[in-house]
């Protein structure tokens, strides 16, 4: 073990520290802010150039290579080309408070903020403000090593009354030279409790436990179209929710942990990692947007086995004579009936070809092709007619004097079909004739067909 003392005016700082340690550079940066007066006489700049050499006497006795550097504007830059370790700022502060703070902007500079911050608090008899995370200080943000920058005392405080009784003033503190080696030892002991030693009096900084696990939320797979506003919940429950720029992050005690991050319209998604005392770690967290599944498409309307002949168009007819307005059953079609106005004749069978039969198939073939039978007058009412018999269904358009025959269906089929023409708004006529092999469906004459008489 390598031992260094170093005689300052105001007491004995001892640092020990290993003698195979590697001799660490420490950056450190007095403010320049000679315009900001102290209560009682002096300046701000003026007091910390006086911390900042003898925390670098303290330093160099412990084996550390040091700079001390006070010009505000090139310091970053000569702190990254001679490659230190850490950079420590030294200020005080203003403003009317009471007490120690140290600032820092990155993850790094928060665990070195930390033993700063514990050295400090523990040599000087005043309040202890924490840390405070800044991301807007020059020094810190141009900086490529870890940084932090210290507010030691307030300046401007020249009350002897406060925290802990506040002896003496934080200002009179400052400018005596018991308060600036206290301020120094302070200093000091947190950078070598950082590197791990024991420097500045004997008083050691308890090493931090912790480490971080942070990360963005993005859109998979482009990793710079973040998602702002995602929750990112620890299997421990812990939760935080990423900023504007999808980051996020979690201070944790040495162990795995599991990040899942969850947003609106994206299937959530996991990100595990090992977290070490004192480090960080990055685990960002890719997305899915959500797929929406199509509208499902209408079903297809089952077939009824019905064929339907539609209307081509035109005005219906008007119903005319030989349309039976008795009210009663409607009598049986023969054709051919005599002009004179003779009556129908329901047992007779219609005229068929020499050696047929009644059949009702033939009937109705040979009634297409030979023209229209019926009255001489009579016009197919408007709509469609419907006759159902128990072999066959024919639907018949009137206004084109056609007709179509299908397969047998069952009445099931008719209902459906009558309901979606009636939602539609057509006419139907439904015609049932049930007996077997019966006449052929009532058939209309066109408009100006020639009227056919059967011989006699």
């Amino acid at each position: 073990m390598m031992r260094a003392a170093a005689s300052i005016a105001g007491g004995v700082a001892l640092c020990v520290a290993p003698a195979t340690s590697p001799a660490q550079k420490v950056f450190l940066n007095p403010s320049d802010q000679f315009e900001n007066p102290v209560a009682g006489g002096g300046n701000e700049a003026q007091y910390a150039k006086i911390n900042a050499d003898l925390t670098a006497a303290i330093l160099l006795a412990a084996g550390f290579q040091v700079v001390v550097d006070q010009d505000f504007y090139n310091a970053p830059k000569n702190a990254n080309s001679w490659g230190a370790d850490v950079f420590v700022s030294i200020h005080s502060n203003a403003g009317g408070g009471h007490g120690t703070v140290t600032l820092y902007a990155s993850s790094g500079g928060k665990v070195l903020a930390t033993h700063v911050q514990g050295g400090l608090v523990a040599y000087l008899p005043y309040q202890d403000r924490g840390l405070s995370h800044r991301t807007d200080l020059y020094v810190l943000n141009k900086t490529t090593m870890v940084a932090a920058l210290a507010e030691v005392v307030f300046h401007d405080c020249a009350k002897q009354t406060g925290y802990q009784g506040h002896p003496p003033s934080e200002s009179d503190f400052l400018k005596s030279a018991a308060g600036q080696q206290l301020i120094a030892n302070g200093l000091a002991s947190g950078v070598c409790s950082y590197f791990g030693w024991s420097c500045g009096g004997g008083v050691v900084v308890p090493p931090v436990q912790k480490g971080w696990f942070k990360g963005v939320v993005y859109q998979a797979p482009d990793m710079a179209d973040r998602i702002p506003g995602a929750l990112v919940v620890l299997n421990t429950g812990a939760s935080v929710i990423a900023s504007s720029t999808g980051y996020w992050e979690f201070e944790l005690e040495p162990g795995t942990y599991t990040a899942t991050a969850t947003a609106d319209g994206y299937q959530p998604n996991s990100s595990t990692r090992t977290v070490v005392a004192g480090q960080e770690v990055w685990g960002s967290i890719g997305l899915t947007p959500v797929v929406v599944p199509p509208e499902p498409k209408p079903e297809p309307i089952p077939d009824t086995g019905v064929e339907v002949v539609t209307d081509p168009g035109g005005p219906p007819a008007p119903e005319t004579a030989g349309e039976d307005t008795s009210g009663g059953p409607p009598a049986t079609e023969t054709g051919g009936e005599d002009a004179s106005g003779g009556s129908d004749a329901p047992d007779e069978p219609d005229l068929a070809e020499p050696g047929s039969g009644p059949s009702d198939a033939s009937t109705a073939d040979r009634a297409d092709s030979s023209g229209p039978s019926g009255d001489a007058g009579e016009v197919p009412p408007s709509g469609l007619v419907l006759d159902a018999s128990p072999s066959t269904t024919t639907v018949s358009s009137s206004g084109g004097c056609r007709s179509a025959r299908s397969a047998p269906v069952s009445g099931l089929a008719i209902a459906a079909v009558l309901a979606a023409l009636a939602v539609a708004g057509t006419r139907v006529r439904l015609t049932d004739r049930m007996r077997a092999n019966g006449p052929s469906p009532r058939r209309w004459p066109c408009p100006g067909a020639a009227r056919r008489t059967r011989p006699r």
